[in-house]
């Protein structure tokens, strides 16, 4: 939502309120008399107050008073209301005292007078106050409108919607709703001289938000903006890509838009979408919020985002319980769980901890890796039933100072690898090998090349990344690549055709082919010789491998897929993040996360 200068974020750690052009950016949140972090609903009144509705109901923020005020709660019998509110809407009749509330028990007016509850009990999933005073009342049902009388009407005459996800106006003013089908379809109903006619979309993707610019309503599709505008409006810039509205019931058989896609790069996984002027504001899952000033059809692009994800991040760790259930660990103080949608923290112990890495286990356990801020102990917590349970019986340890990992990994006989390093007293980190986890019988071993005794891998002890094919272990170090066969190690360097022997990461497939990570690019062997792709003679921080088999590389100009052929190419100007990626990390599900210096994207395939 926009309210003069500022823009109002929803998010489920807060109301953020931006100043784009200062770049500035204050949280609002259940401290601050939000009565919850979780926000779920916004709208602005004429008088530029700002209406939130989060879990524990719904209120206002006075921009120019700096003022926060919470409505009492409903009473008992509407208490339940209170946790499923989906939107807002200004009451024409007294936009400073009263505001409507859809929920998925029915429509409500919350103002002076408490609580009101109206006739319509039906899921509301969409409200907008229309040009003469109206309520326009988007259902799972279809469109209905409240008129100032009180008289609620279903508008089903000329619209085939049933569940109504947005509701807006066009270029022209005329109330335009979007929603679905019985079918499943993205359906659009324009409504014209007392009746809806319906269209449907040459695109069949579904709509995630729409907005105004100047002259036109946008409508938000993953990957694409498109705008709508009236046939005489002389507006330029825009490219058809065949894009048009189709007739499918009503009585205004010509669509009365023209419609035209702006090319423009956004983000794939738009939730909500907010306009003022020339400039768009976009909202999204994994990547903050996205501003885009339109000059026709350019666009200069910036992020609205807070960099809590990264605070203090020295790495990138990520392990799903289930799609939409992911644990995230950075390196830093914050460790994070993500449900599909948004990212909130979770703690790992009572204490403060630096969250050093989430792993998956074999047997579909999330393992967290642990420590106190200055320790040497790491400690293993388990995730189950909602909580993560510290291991009592396990750790591990370096010599002294702050212990760190370079990287947490299952190899195939269960055994969970982890790269020690750690802290000296004069602040510098020193290299420590391995540490060879055995779960089930919560016992630890140290394995590294300056510590050659029996029983003892000859691992090197600067390794940073670890990669198993077949009866092999192998590792990229600050020394080069070494593979681990049985106890025989073999080390290639500089010496051996690497061009550089300092490397970020490793990857091994199942056909024998290693490929390695430097700022010389990446490196591939054939079991006999190192080449370097020309393709890959890019910068490169980290490497991993997807679940198709492509390689996935993180460079200091975006995020690189590469499938022995073609090379695809991610940067901001395709909806990512940061052009500097420093982690890769592959999830089960095959989604690609990187880590940069404003936050983490996630990208699928």
């Amino acid at each position: 939502m926009v309210s003069g200068s500022t823009v109002a974020v929803g998010t489920s750690q807060g109301l953020d309120l931006w100043e784009p052009r200062e770049g500035k950016r204050r949280r609002l949140g259940k401290a601050e008399g939000l009565g919850s972090d979780r926000v779920r609903a916004l709208t602005v009144e004429p008088g530029g107050r700002i209406w939130f509705a989060t879990d524990a109901g719904v209120g206002w923020v006075d921009l120019e008073l700096d003022r926060v005020e919470l409505m009492p709660p409903p009473p008992e019998p509407l208490a339940t209301a209170v946790h499923d509110l989906r939107a807002l809407a200004v009451d024409a009749k007294a936009p400073r005292d009263a505001i409507w509330v859809g929920a998925g028990a029915g429509l409500f007016r919350v103002g002076e007078g408490g609580w009101q509850p109206t006739a319509l009990r039906r899921e509301i999933t969409a409200l907008r106050t229309g040009g003469n005073g109206s309520l326009w009342i988007g259902t799972t049902d279809g469109v209905h409108e409240r008129n100032l009388g009180g008289i609620v009407t279903p508008q089903r005459e000329g619209s085939t919607l049933r569940r109504v996800t947005a509701l807006t106006e066009g270029p022209d003013g005329a109330p335009v709703a979007v929603g679905e089908d019985d079918a499943g379809q993205t359906r659009i109903a324009v409504f014209v001289d007392g009746t809806f006619t319906t269209y449907k979309l040459s695109t069949d993707a579904r709509v995630a938000g729409t907005a105004h610019r100047e002259g036109a309503l946008v409508l938000a599709t993953p990957g694409k903006l498109l705008s709508f505008h009236m046939p005489d409006s002389g507006m330029v810039g825009l490219t058809r890509n065949g894009v048009h509205l189709t007739h499918v019931t009503g009585k205004r058989k010509r669509p009365p838009y023209v419609a035209g896609t702006l090319d423009l790069a956004v983000p794939p996984d738009i939730t909500a979408v907010a306009g003022d002027g020339q400039t768009l504001y976009l909202g999204t899952r994994t990547l903050g919020t996205t501003r885009i000033v339109v000059d026709r059809q350019q666009g200069a692009v910036s992020q609205l985002r807070t960099r809590e994800l990264v605070a203090g991040a020295r790495s990138l760790s990520v392990a799903c319980a289930a799609r939409d259930d992911c644990f995230v660990a950075t390196g830093g103080t914050t460790s994070w769980r993500f449900d599909g949608r948004a990212f909130s923290r979770i703690a790992i112990d009572d204490r403060a901890i630096i969250a050093l890495a989430m792993v998956r286990s074999p047997a579909g356990e999330v393992l967290a890796l642990y420590r106190e801020p200055a320790a040497r102990e790491i400690r293993v917590a388990r995730f189950v039933k909602g909580a993560f349970a510290p291991v009592a019986e396990l750790k591990v340890e370096t010599p002294s100072g702050a212990a760190l990992l370079s990287f947490a990994r299952f190899a195939p006989d269960g055994l969970l690898w982890l790269g020690l390093s750690y802290i000296d007293a004069e602040g510098d980190v020193r290299p420590y090998g391995v540490a060879l986890v055995n779960l089930d019988l919560a016992v630890v071993s140290y394995h590294r090349e300056a510590d050659r005794r029996v029983g003892v891998l000859p691992v090197p002890n600067d390794v940073v990344d670890v990669a198993f094919t077949g009866d092999e272990t192998w590792f990229a170090s600050g020394s080069g690549a070494a593979r681990l066969k049985g106890e025989q190690l073999h080390v290639w360097n500089e010496a051996d055709a690497l061009k550089s022997e300092i490397l970020h990461g490793i990857v091994a497939t199942e056909g024998g082919h290693v490929f390695i990570a430097s700022t010389s690019g990446v490196g591939q062997f054939d079991d006999t010789r190192w080449t370097y792709p020309p393709a890959l003679s890019v910068v490169t921080n980290a490497l991993a491998r997807g679940a198709d088999g492509r390689l996935w590389l993180g460079t200091e100009r975006g995020l690189m897929g590469y499938d022995g052929g073609r090379i695809m190419r991610l940067d901001r100007r395709s909806g990512l993040l940061d052009d500097r990626v420093f982690n890769v990390a592959v999830d089960l599900h095959g989604r690609i996360w990187a880590r940069g210096t404003d936050g983490i994207s996630i990208v699928t395939p």
